[in-house]
């Protein structure tokens, strides 16, 4: 009976041990925690982190029309600033309005070649973990998705979302000229 006793013991630590590595962690432990500053356009904000300093942030897997990009930048890309652009500002400020703190989320690269810090992007849902604003901008038909390796963690969820506000015509979708260039 004693054996029984020691195994059934041994068997419940064995699963209380395991149950600290299979359970998910809070998104204070997993996410870097972050201040919301201001919003730039509708795929990049500033935020600021704990110890007071910014950083630029491009949310990852989207790419909103251009509102605020310099000269030289459409030159050489091609992309100009536009009206869709700042469509897709405001509806990402609509969607950060309550959120005064954010969640980073890393992929594989955190920096980008333009110094910007790489992050799928969730908000603060009154203290609790809430959605993801990546994703809300290509479910919404604000932003198209931008796919660059090695960050693809949320590759097939957002080809998912783009292929839905299309079919429905949401967001930018909704317009002519903006669904027949893309």
């Amino acid at each position: 009976m004693e054996k029984i006793a020691v195994i059934v013991s041994f068997l419940i630590l064995l699963l209380g041990v395991a149950g600290c590595y299979i359970m998910p962690a809070e998104p204070e432990q997993v996410l870097q925690k972050v201040e919301l500053s201001y919003i730039k356009d509708g795929d990049t904000i500033v935020v600021k982190e704990s110890d007071g300093n910014e950083m630029t942030v491009r949310l990852i897997g989207i790419d909103a029309p251009e509102s605020v990009a310099p000269e030289a930048y459409t030159e050489k890309t091609g992309k100009e600033n536009s009206e869709y652009g700042e469509m897709a500002s405001k509806h990402l400020e609509e969607l950060l309005k309550d959120s005064e703190i954010l969640y980073l989320q890393y992929d594989k690269e955190r920096v980008d070649k333009y110094d910007r810090t790489l992050a799928y992007v969730y908000t603060d849902n009154s203290g609790e973990f809430g959605g993801m604003v990546n994703g809300a901008m290509i479910k919404d038909g604000y932003a198209t998705i931008l796919i660059i390796e090695p960050n693809t963690r949320y590759e097939e969820r957002f080809s998912f979302y783009e292929n839905y506000a299309r079919n429905e015509g949401l967001g930018l979708w909704a317009y002519e000229e903006f669904s027949n260039g893309k």
